[in-house]
């Protein structure tokens, strides 16, 4: 267990760490660049607005603005994956802290809160999502980490801090949490010792199903929004293309293909995950 649990993590820390570096290896003035196009630069001034067939120089042709769509893509899939996992991520971590909190009140002040949480659901947070990705797409440069943590804060840790308090209000009633009390063991210690570990054990499995629904919610956005995203390639951008018909299927194919597989992968991972962790608390 302890074992895989490493390679989890190692595997994890490259996954990142290639996110965070792919813009400097689709561009045209690093030295590093294994694909030298600007994924934002006009190429070619389009008269007709219509995307152009793949070329040597252009694999995936020219879109309608004369930008590059290989580079858009790969620059594409990137953000869309860095944007869905640090919602999951940031969610994931508030909503286990919250849920460990409320969790450890009585039974009734911890009902009262979990009340007001769930009034918090009523928000339409696909209107909100909207609005969000609306507002930042009018800014010519922006962190996608600041959109997830707003997404987040607005609605996302709140699946996490339900099943958080249930395993909490499950777990704190175990024989070896009352004989740690007994043995003087502070509260500080019984969390981050005995609860927290248990919890994570039980929501990992969830939080790759929560990275692909965020990710398809994030793209259907992004496709339903009528506006060109020009420093923020998105895959629902690329999807748009579907409206122009089976003549450009050679650009919207790509990025739906991508959507696909990284579901699959996603599902894949949480099913792994879910047989690792069988013994631990479910959620």
């Amino acid at each position: 267990m302890n074992k895989f649990k490493r390679s989890y993590i190692l595997l994890l820390s490259i996954f990142i760490l290639f996110l965070i570096i792919i813009p400097n290896l689709i561009n045209e003035n690093s030295k590093f660049a294994i694909y030298k196009k600007d994924p934002n630069k006009i190429y070619i001034k389009q008269t007709n607005k219509l995307p152009q067939t793949p070329t040597n120089t252009n694999p995936l042709g020219i879109d309608k603005m004369g930008r590059d769509i290989l580079s858009r893509l790969i620059l594409a899939t990137r953000n869309s994956i860095l944007l869905a996992f640090s919602y999951a991520a940031i969610s994931a971590i508030i909503g286990i802290f919250i849920g460990i909190i409320i969790g450890n009140f009585k039974f009734k002040t911890c009902l009262i809160i979990s009340k007001l949480i769930e009034s918090l659901q009523t928000i339409p947070f696909f209107y909100v999502l909207t609005l969000i990705l609306y507002y930042f797409s009018k800014q010519k440069n922006y962190n996608i980490l600041e959109v997830s943590f707003i997404l987040a804060i607005v609605h996302g840790w709140i699946k996490f801090s339900f099943i958080t308090r249930n395993n909490t209000l499950l777990i704190k009633n175990f024989d070896y949490i009352k004989a740690s009390k007994m043995m003087g063991a502070s509260q500080y210690r019984i969390i981050m010792y005995h609860i927290f570990p248990e919890i994570f054990s039980s929501i990992s499995s969830i939080i790759p199903l929560q990275i692909s629904k965020s990710l398809t919610t994030f793209e259907v956005v992004n496709f339903l929004q009528q506006q060109d995203k020009s420093y923020y390639p998105s895959l629902g951008e690329l999807l748009r293309y579907i409206e122009m018909g089976k003549e450009y299927f050679w650009i919207w194919i790509n990025p739906l293909i991508i959507l696909l597989i990284i579901n699959i992968i996603l599902t894949s991972i949480s099913l792994k995950l879910k047989k690792h962790t069988k013994f631990f608390i479910s959620s």
